[in-house]
């Protein structure tokens, strides 16, 4: 069995559903229509440089032509911070993704934050997978992160522990977009129907995912989730 159908076996197990991108809703508009897909930072900055807005300035994990997600549940603590930073626009959608990016693409894997260490903790293929689900990890400011007896399996060890997916990720891959209360969606809907843009994917409320940002990974390492529930249109 190669890396890719070990990752593929170990994903149905654990029962994991969605690999999580999150941006600025008025990003999403630009993602189903004039580009059609998830553009990494290196072609924004060569195809569509007046749609970049890199939420991370820095990009410590040196690897531009990927793009950052997290598995299951969003990487909260990153993404409350970049939330703070900008405060005229101030929606933002939860992208849920296929998980099959994960072993249909060369993806790279760190245990905590990609930017950790300026990405010398990022591994590819089977290793670099099961580091993200380590009984313990070293996670930010020393602390140690522990699995519990209880914790779900889907969920990485340290709740920032990220997926680097190579090139684009095409529109089709998009399986549900989270957002943060039922207006929000509606919003939402109504600007897509305006731009008679057609989507296929279903629609999550969320409401802790942005207002009680780690709320999520509390709960999982007790066994249980959050409240997300469908919107039924």
């Amino acid at each position: 069995m190669n890396d890719y159908d070990a990752i593929q076996r170990d994903v149905r197990r654990r029962d994991i559903t969605r690999l999580c991108h999150f941006m600025q809703s008025r990003k999403l508009q630009h993602v189903l229509t004039q580009t059609q897909a998830i553009l990494p930072t290196r072609q924004l900055q060569d195809r569509y440089p007046d749609l970049l807005d890199v939420t991370d300035t820095a990009r410590l994990d040196g690897h531009l032509n990927h793009i950052c997600c997290s598995v299951e549940y969003p990487n909260s603590w990153y993404f409350q911070k970049v939330r703070e930073r900008d405060h005229l626009f101030t929606d933002w959608v939860i992208l849920c993704l296929d998980p099959a990016l994960l072993w249909e693409r060369e993806a790279l894997f760190s245990p905590r934050n990609a930017a950790a260490q300026h990405g010398a903790l990022l591994r590819s293929g089977w290793h670099g997978w099961q580091a993200l689900f380590a009984l313990q990890v070293a996670g930010a400011h020393g602390k140690m992160r522990r699995r519990t007896p209880q914790m779900l399996a889907c969920c990485p060890t340290d709740g920032q522990a990220e997926v680097l997916i190579p090139d684009a990720i095409s529109q089709c891959y998009i399986t549900a977009i989270i957002v943060q209360n039922e207006k929000q969606a509606r919003k939402e809907q109504v600007r897509l129907t305006c731009l008679k843009v057609n989507v296929s994917f279903t629609w999550i409320v969320a409401p802790t995912l942005f207002t009680r940002p780690s709320h999520w990974n509390e709960l999982a390492r007790q066994g249980k989730r959050c409240d997300e529930r469908k919107l039924v249109k």
